[in-house]
This record gives structure tokens, sequence and C-alpha cells, in this order.
């Protein structure tokens, strides 16, 4: 019989350090993913490359990438096994799974699919997908926590698939007929994809993308919500992130034109 291991919060007794509601980790992480010999991955995902170029900006360059009709194929194929490996761990999600499992079940999925789980090893991050609980606004790292009746978790899925070619997208969802029947939550989410398809809806040739935070933002406020201003969309393809930033609120510190052949990807970031 192997002895489980005792429980414990690393960031308990962290000088300066405060948590900003009721959730806490729950450490010990489980062991380092192994991924098979023969998935390809992204050059972040070679440890020696990852630990060197850790330091290095998410957007470095302003140029924005005018991907071919090959490339676009390649990001569509992996945005759809993305979408089919996001679903599956979606089903799982019930009180009393931990989001540690989640992250197992990714990665098996992954597999199956010939893809590499593009959050591990990069800038450190030390899982495969991220599970962001309650307040967690994104990038949460799954651990032994279980779920909870009346927890919401967003799942962020991406993929890098064979081809060398990165998926990302994400979903917000309720645990348990607490969080379905929550009024507030329910908003939440219900606001976050209204969003998001409204934004969608204005996206084409010759449109800034500063007008997606024009969109975006009345649309959270009239639903008493606010943006989180912190976090911003991303050009994706053959790298992770790259340009432009995409904000969900109006800045002058948003810049680029949409252009046939650019791909980028945002999340709706929203608190009540």
């Amino acid at each position: 019989m192997v002895d489980k291991p005792e429980l414990y919060d690393p960031f308990q007794k962290v000088r300066g350090f405060k948590y900003t509601g009721s959730l806490r980790a729950v450490y010990p992480l489980s062991p380092k993913t192994k991924i098979p010999a023969h998935i390809r991955r992204p050059n972040y995902g070679r440890e020696a490359v990852s630990m060197a170029t850790a330091h290095l900006k998410l957007f470095p360059s302003r140029r924005i990438r005018v991907n071919t009709t090959e490339d676009q194929e390649g990001v569509r194929k992996v945005a759809k096994l993305a979408r089919e490996s996001l679903d599956h761990i979606a089903a799982m999600i019930r009180p009393g799974i931990t989001t540690d499992a989640l992250d197992e079940a990714l990665v098996q999925a992954s597999i199956e699919r010939k893809c590499y789980p593009s959050p591990l090893g990069y800038h450190g991050y030390p899982k495969s997908v991220c599970t962001s609980v309650n307040e967690i606004i994104c990038h949460g790292i799954p651990d032994q926590r279980p779920l909870e009746d009346g927890d919401i978790i967003n799942l962020d899925v991406t993929l890098y698939h064979n081809a060398g070619y990165h998926g990302d997208l994400n979903a917000t969802f309720p645990v348990g007929e607490k969080a379905r029947e929550s009024e507030p939550l329910m908003r939440l989410i219900r606001t976050a994809r209204e969003c998001l398809d409204a934004a969608i809806a204005i996206c084409g040739p010759d449109m800034p993308y500063a007008e997606i935070g024009r969109v975006i933002e009345p649309i959270a406020k009239a639903n008493g919500c606010c943006v989180v201003k912190e976090y911003t969309g991303h050009g994706i393809g053959r790298v992770f992130h790259g340009p432009p930033p995409v904000y969900h609120y109006p800045t002058k510190k948003s810049y680029g034109t949409m252009r046939p052949g650019h791909i980028f990807t945002y999340g709706v970031f929203h608190c009540y």
C-alpha cells in the first residue's frame, strides 16, 4: 500500500503574499509529465531551451504575421484537436474531481492526437492545461484540490501539433447544481460568451484591433461585470504567443489592423 503524500499550501508562509479569496493551493503537484519521444515539441519544450528563454518578453516584435494558406490549415486542424480535448476533460467536471486529474486526462487526450500540450514548460509552467477556479482569473495550476459544488472553472487548452502549429481555446463551466443555480455565476459565464460572439461578429479585413475592446467592455458593464485589464488576447500559429496583443477594453495601447492571413485568439477576462 502506497502512502499518500501530506498535502500542504506552499504559499501560506510566503512573506508579502496574500490570497484574494477563499481558494487555496493544495500541493504537492503530481510528478512531472513525460511526453513520448515521437511527439514533436515546440522549441521551449526542450528543457535546456525552456530554462534559457524563460525571461524573454511575450511580444518582442510588433510585426503581425501574415499566415499562408498552409499555415491557416495547420492552425485550423490543431484548433479542432484542441477543441476535442477540451470537450473531453470538460465532460469530467464534477464535484470531487481534482484539477490534477483533469490535467492527466488532457495529457492523454493530446498524446492520442499526436500533440504536445503547449503550456507544459512554457516560461516554466509545470502542467499541461490551465485550470482557473473561482477568483483565479487565468493560468491556474492544476493541483490536488477537489472541485466543490458551487465552483466555476475555466479550462484553457492549447495543443501543438506535429505539423508545427499551436491551437488555443478556453471555456468556463459551472461545477454542480449550486453553481448552475447561482444567478451571478451563470450571468458571468453568459456575459463572457456574449462578449466573445459580439467581438467575433466585427472581425474582418481592415478592422482595427482596438475595436474589439470597444465592443466588449460596454456589454460587460451592462451585465454588471468588469473587464480584467491585466491580460490580453494574442496572435497564434507557429508561436504560442505573438503579436498583436488583443485588448478587451478601449485603449490607445492597441495597434494594428486585421488583414487576411492574421490569426489571433482572445479570451474574455471578467469578474463581478
